[in-house]
């Protein structure tokens, strides 16, 4: 028995890796148990973003760095599985509704613990919930409550049970109910202050406990944040191995995509993702780099070509014609046609990207739905629809409106986006050939995001877009109100009637929980926008990562949230 002992313990001291001690049955907690391959503890973890975090407090995450930071240290009542995109239990063990759908009651697991030890109970739920109705600036999730209308009243029943009283049903609730917060860490820091001065950037971090795998230890801005193992987290391996397996995680931070490359190709992280244009040159380098590149055609991005309709717009108070082109649907239908999808797939991602044609992407399979109108330039409709819409070219062979006015227009492009800068060149390029005079503008991110959401100094753009599981919870881009309603934002009635009947569908969908009914909706919803065609689908690049050796259980991108929701299964091997 001494040998054995000895020998695992020597073998332990030459890997530098632990093997992890599975769960002890006695202890009264309810894990839930990952399908991923078991591993070995011990090691750090390095990955990396770009920019800094606005803060450490979960309702007040108010840009992509933070929510990737706090990813990892706070969870919710439910979850959405990243492989299969299902709604699952998280901290809750499992919920009941009523056949009313008004009553819902969610039980914690058995045995919770914040990372400090502290029980997690049905008080931390309402305290969470209380924080986040008294504070209307909480992020993300205020924008789902405010979205859906959802009038809610809540009480613990006991220390594990907390019940939900809705003043109309709302299929979504276990999706957007908030990140839940410690109370007996929080209240001390929460009287008489901001939600955005609760645990801002410049923080001690190292009070800050959470549930999550990792919680962070120390924030220097420009050099990164340095995460410890949660030892009470609360899922396990499929061999029952408490989770995660890493010591530390730590996330450096860089000013540019390009400078975290580079820190990758020194053999400074353990994964970056790039571009399908880097894809070749880094599967070159994988074997003295001791990386694999993994991709996946299966994604939630869109990519949409979009016209400016907003009659109030500044572009067209000097000149109104493009705003009538834009908003007639034969000219924008003329536009669909002439883009061609193979050349942007072939020439700008070399093969390595997904065709769109509707606004859910495919990998949503239940809403999913491929019979909606579809616009190809082999079939050479643009021509047709030009001069239905009143559209001729001159003698010149530039193509003129009704009105003897040049169909000529930019179309804007974030310049942090090399790919869709080109995309947006390629489709000037094709739009030539029908006479159309387009010229690229690629801004900052910032700058693009002030003309789409401010003051709409745009004409036509070139947007990515992620996709939501639940597309429906996209009321700011799909509801006539909505702030990202990005052909004409904000408004106080709908424009025109198929608006309407979009709004009306995705008030249907807040309330309606019956699956085949959803679907039905969502199909409906398809036809519309591809038949009236406010933004075009454009194709959509695989997700890739270049990934070190070492790291295990890295095999698969997940759908949602990328490869850093793998983290917790991540374990540290043997470089070949």
């Amino acid at each position: 028995m001494m040998r054995r002992f000895l020998t695992i313990l020597l073998l332990s001291c030459f890997t530098g890796i632990l093997l992890l001690p599975t769960v002890d049955a006695t202890v009264p907690i309810t894990y839930k148990k990952s399908d991923l391959k078991a591993g070995r503890y011990g090691g750090t973890i390095i990955s990396a973003i770009v920019g800094e975090p606005s803060s450490f407090n979960p309702l007040a995450a108010n840009n992509a760095q933070t929510q990737e930071l706090l990813r990892v240290v706070f969870d919710s009542l439910a979850e959405i599985n990243p492989d299969s995109l299902a709604l699952e239990p998280a901290l809750a063990e499992k919920w009941t509704v009523s056949k009313d759908a008004l009553l819902w009651q969610f039980v914690l697991r058995q045995g919770l613990n914040w990372s400090d030890g502290a029980p997690l109970t049905s008080k931390d739920v309402l305290f969470s919930l209380d924080l986040f109705m008294n504070n209307v600036n909480s992020g993300i999730w205020r924008n789902y409550w405010t979205a859906v209308d959802l009038n809610v009243s809540y009480r613990a029943m006991d220390d594990r049970t907390v019940e939900f009283r809705l003043a109309h049903p709302c299929p979504y609730l276990p999706i957007i109910l908030p990140p839940i917060l410690p109370q007996h860490a929080f209240v001390n820091t929460a009287n008489n202050q901001s939600l955005s001065q609760i645990w801002p950037a410049q923080f001690d971090l190292s009070m800050i406990v959470g549930t999550g795998p990792f919680i962070p230890q120390e924030y220097v801005p420009g050099v990164g944040v340095t995460y410890t193992r949660n030892p009470f987290y609360w899922r396990t391996d499929r061999s029952l191995n408490v989770l995660p397996y890493g010591d530390r995680w730590t996330v450096r931070i860089f000013s540019s995509e390009s400078k975290l490359l580079e820190s990758f190709q020194r053999n400074e992280l353990d994964w970056a993702a790039i571009s399908t244009a880097q894809r070749d040159s880094f599967m070159r380098n994988r074997r003295a780099g001791r990386y694999e590149c993994i991709d996946s055609k299966d994604s939630l991005q869109n990519t949409f070509f979009v016209f400016n309709q907003n009659p109030g717009a500044p572009p067209y108070k000097a000149n109104e014609a493009p705003l009538t082109w834009f908003r007639n649907p034969a000219f924008r239908k003329a536009i669909a046609y002439v883009i061609d999808h193979s050349a942007i797939i072939r020439d700008i991602y070399s093969g390595y990207a997904a065709e769109r044609q509707t606004i859910i992407p495919p990998v949503l399979k239940d809403y999913y739905y491929a019979r909606v109108s579809k616009y190809s330039s082999i079939l050479r409709k643009e021509e047709d629809l030009l001069e239905e819409a009143g559209f001729m070219p001159g003698r010149d062979k530039v193509l003129y409106d009704n009105k003897g006015n040049r169909v000529e227009f930019p179309i804007m492009v974030t310049i942090e986006r090399p790919d869709l800068v080109e995309m947006a060149g390629l489709i000037a390029r094709q739009l030539q050939r029908v006479g159309i005079t387009a010229f690229v503008k690629p801004v900052s991110a910032a700058a693009m995001s002030a003309a789409l959401q401010e003051n709409y100094q745009w004409q036509t753009a070139i947007i990515p877009v992620t996709s939501h599981p639940e597309p429906g919870l996209q009321l700011d881009l799909w509801h006539s109100s909505g702030s990202l309603h990005y052909w004409n934002p904000r408004q106080t009635t709908p424009l025109t009637s198929w608006e309407s009947s979009i709004d009306q569908i995705l008030a249907e969908l807040s309330t309606t929980s019956d699956h085949r009914k959803r679907a039905d909706l969502y199909e409906t919803l398809q036809v519309i926008i591809a038949e009236e065609l406010p933004l075009i689908p454009l194709p959509v690049q695989n997700e890739v990562y270049a990934v070190r050796s070492r790291i295990k259980n890295a095999d698969e991108i997940p759908l949602y949230g990328g490869l850093a929701n793998r983290l917790p299964n991540f374990w540290i091997g043997f470089s070949p």
